[in-house]
């Protein structure tokens, strides 16, 4: 999960169905998100705008995070 109301520089999650949550900071300044899709297997691409109103897509790989 990521705000879609407010600027953001993390994401919320959870892998164990929402026992605990964790963050993980993607940025040093917060960004605008539009979306978040998948691509694969715990890769995915966060879409949204920077301070300057410019797009970004940001690519994340949280493969090491869901190994278990």
């Amino acid at each position: 999960m990521a705000s879609d109301q407010l600027p953001t520089n993390s994401l919320t999650f959870s892998i164990d169905e929402g026992k605990t949550w964790n963050y993980y900071y993607f940025s040093e300044t917060d960004v605008w998100i539009y979306n978040i899709n998948e691509i694969s297997n715990n890769n995915f691409y966060i879409y949204g705008r920077d301070n300057n109103d410019r797009g970004i897509i940001l690519g994340l790989d949280l493969s090491a995070v869901f190994d278990r």
